[in-house]
């Protein structure tokens, strides 16, 4: 094979092995966790994918957040004073929850954050708002545990919510909730929507090369969770890993490309 041609060769086998980018709630080392803003953004980027929280309302309504409650010092009342204590969702309306505003003050965890006033999302809303931009992003959606009694009817709405959509086939469910996932196997047992099955999110200390080949070679596809720093995701690509849940997106974006123009480069000399 002639030098041009391997170098063709390598540089489509580094295009179909592009790591999956998975911004973490929506990015919410750009913007505030799952707001407009931040969805938006990472839609701009053009990136694989946005992991997102789903939680229970009092009444029954999936809605996109990743704590069990509000943080009073994130999230104003309706008057737009400071909330006295936290509120925790699954105590609050659908129409309770409308009338806080988030996304005033920076997270102090992430300083670069830029505000973006909003109220939180319902998964329904949220659907819509990806329709609208036009594009193909698909979607990681992690259902929070919730009680017992109310675990095979959160799934049932997350899963026709989903359904109705028409988005199915963009998205991934997952769990830390055993009851949650035996939920979502036999619900769409009956129901037969097609979701992405063949990803494994795991944190970063579950990860070695032997791990993650022999996940491969199940047909799955390895991302770890939630890694910002360049070291680290360098790190573990080195371990096979094939993307990365994180808080910093474009940052990442950014990485993976100045890594593929080094690895051409190198495969030039």
């Amino acid at each position: 094979m002639q030098r041009g041609a391997i170098l063709l060769y390598f540089l489509c086998s580094e295009l179909q092995a592009s790591p999956l980018i998975m911004s973490h709630r929506a990015g919410m080392g750009h913007f505030p966790q799952a707001s407009p803003a931040a969805i938006v953004h990472s839609i701009s980027l053009g990136i694989q994918f946005i992991e997102l929280d789903l939680r229970l309302t009092a009444d029954g309504v999936p809605v996109v957040h990743h704590d069990h409650a509000i943080d009073s010092q994130l999230c104003r009342g309706s008057d737009g004073s400071h909330l006295k204590h936290k509120l925790a969702i699954a105590s609050l309306s659908l129409i309770q929850l409308k009338q806080l505003h988030c996304g005033i003050t920076i997270h102090p965890q992430f300083p670069d954050q830029i505000p973006a006033p909003h109220h939180i999302l319902t998964l329904q809303e949220t659907l819509a708002l990806i329709m609208e931009q036009d594009t193909e992003v698909n979607l990681m959606l992690e259902l929070k545990r919730v009680g017992l009694r109310k675990t095979y009817a959160f799934v049932r709405t997350v899963l026709a919510i989903i359904d109705t959509s028409g988005m199915s086939h963009r998205i991934n469910l997952q769990s830390a909730s055993p009851s949650i996932i035996t939920a979502i196997k036999q619900i769409n047992l009956r129901r037969k929507i097609t979701l992405i099955k063949d990803i494994v999110a795991a944190p970063a200390y579950l990860i070695t090369p032997r791990r993650v080949a022999f996940l491969q070679r199940l047909g799955k596809r390895v991302v770890v969770y939630t890694i910002n720093k360049p070291e680290q995701w360098e790190k573990l690509l080195q371990a096979g890993v094939d993307g990365f849940i994180t808080d910093y997106p474009h940052t990442l974006k950014e990485f993976l490309a100045r890594r593929t123009i080094d690895l051409h480069a190198e495969a030039d000399q």
